[in-house]
């Protein structure tokens, strides 16, 4: 249903929500903000300092204007407004920040330590894993699992023993050890192994 990024070039500059306005704007409301949060995760458990645009956190937006640098504070500034409407948003991104705390596998210090620890993959579906195995003393952890699923369609990932699953489509923290987790559309999972 979305259409291409690349149909966007009238939008390089604006902001995430206004994208997925341009781009997916047949899409409900609550399909668009899972979508941002996806994003932000995705973002913010990313090696490297993550960087997210001012207002990202509650789905700003510069209403589609996608080259503001004269546009006055109505279209760039903070809208208070959508940090009230956009609260789940908000608050997710506060669980990806302590979560990216609370692990160091999501901190590594060089290149050479990604490529030593850092393993991506692909499954059905077009579901990515993202492995991080990074022995992490302080949380009692010896690797970390990222479960992304950026299509529509809900999925089920079979683990292998061992995973706790810590973090799920709204940021809270599960300690389910199922070997089946179900993976929501457009979310993020996160499972450690102990």
């Amino acid at each position: 249903p979305c259409k291409s990024i690349n149909a966007l070039e009238t939008h390089d500059n604006a902001t995430l929500w206004d994208k997925m306005h341009a781009c997916c704007a047949d899409e409900p409301r609550e399909v668009r903000i899972r979508r941002q949060k996806m994003m932000i995760a995705c973002t913010i458990l990313a090696q490297g300092v993550p960087f997210l645009h001012a207002g990202e956190e509650f789905g700003g937006t510069k209403k589609d204007n996608s080259n503001s640098y004269n546009a006055g504070d109505e279209i760039n500034g903070m809208n208070w407004d959508r940090a009230a409407l956009n609260r789940s948003i908000v608050e997710y991104t506060r669980r990806c920040i302590a979560l990216r705390r609370q692990y160091s596998g999501f901190r590594l210090r060089s290149d050479r330590e990604v490529e030593a620890e850092v393993r991506f993959s692909a499954i059905e579906g077009n579901v990515l894993f993202y492995d991080i195995g990074h022995l992490d003393k302080a949380a009692g952890v010896s690797a970390i699992r990222v479960i992304i699923n950026p299509s529509r369609q809900a999925r089920e990932v079979h683990l292998e023993e061992g995973w706790t699953e810590v973090f799920n489509e709204e940021g809270e923290a599960v300690g389910q050890q199922e070997p089946d987790i179900p993976v929501p559309e457009c979310s993020v999972i996160v499972c450690v192994r102990k």
